[in-house]
């Protein structure tokens, strides 16, 4: 069974590490797609019409104008950034290498 561990409203973005390569990800067969949907968020979070388009509240205004740069910050492991109640519960830094691998090999976000 897999269970997929939504993003968190908690979040540290990471400060350094590698920027985005969607080749990487896991499924890499989605890349163009991914591209094209970035490409799109992209143009929507430059407009200055973003926060209505994306239905979105002046509180985040930060992080909209940060996904028009995405290929430039920094990336880390999901586990790194994310932060409550389910991910705490996961408890990931008891999990042995091998154990990380199998239930979480391609856990990634960015910033």
């Amino acid at each position: 069974m897999l269970i997929l561990l939504p993003p968190s409203a908690g979040k540290t973005a990471p400060q350094s590490g590698p920027t985005l390569d969607l080749v990487s990800l896991y499924l890499p067969e989605f890349t163009q797609l991914r591209e094209e949907i970035i490409d799109i968020l992209q143009k929507v979070s430059a407009s200055k019409d973003a926060l209505k388009l994306l239905k979105a509240g002046p509180k985040i205004e930060t992080e909209i104008l940060s996904q028009v740069v995405l290929y430039s910050q920094p990336c880390s492991k999901a586990q790194n950034i994310y932060t409550g109640v389910l991910y705490d519960a996961t408890d990931f830094p008891t999990l042995t290498p091998k154990q990380a691998h199998k239930h979480y090999p391609e856990t990634v976000g960015c910033g």
